[in-house]
């Protein structure tokens, strides 16, 4: 009975297991609620690439539904705010996923690439790069420059900046 009264708080690892079995059972919003909980605590590699998974995800379900016959219920400020808010989750994600890379000595990551693009295509290169210099330190900003924008700058040839 004690048990049951007792507020226990979790630790990021059992935020972390709770997500992972929620994201199998397919709750995805309620799995992403887990992985921000866990990471509110402390940084958690793999809580972060996951929620990032479900923001990619989630907003190109908002995307899929701007375009379908359903959408004129919706208000697009309100779309273009949700969509907003998933790109600033996406770029927070990518910068923090790149230093914790960085940190631990960890291979290049493709799909930080991937996840990134999806944001600079809408946004541009330069605006992605000035929200990373707003929000961060210039430290990070040259490393995030160094492993992830410079190569959108020389390999995709200005495909990713208006």
């Amino acid at each position: 009975m004690d048990a049951q009264n007792n507020n226990h708080n979790k630790l990021t690892f059992e935020w972390e297991l709770f997500g992972l079995c929620a994201r199998r059972l397919g709750h995805f919003p309620e799995a992403a609620k887990a992985f921000q909980n866990g990471l509110s605590q402390r940084f958690s590699s793999r809580c972060a690439r996951k929620l990032l998974e479900y923001c990619i995800n989630e907003r190109q379900r908002v995307k899929n539904f701007i375009n379908s016959p359903n959408s004129h219920d919706m208000v697009p400020e309100i779309v273009s705010s949700r969509i907003r808010e998933l790109d600033n989750s996406i770029i927070d994600l990518c910068v923090k996923i790149c230093c914790w890379n960085h940190r631990w000595y960890t291979e290049f990551s493709i799909s930080l690439l991937d996840c990134l693009s999806v944001v600079i295509q809408d946004m541009s290169l330069t605006k992605v790069s000035n929200e990373i210099s707003s929000r961060y330190p210039e430290t990070v900003l040259n490393l995030v420059q160094e492993n992830l924008l410079n190569f959108f700058t020389t390999c995709t040839i200005g495909c990713y900046d208006a």
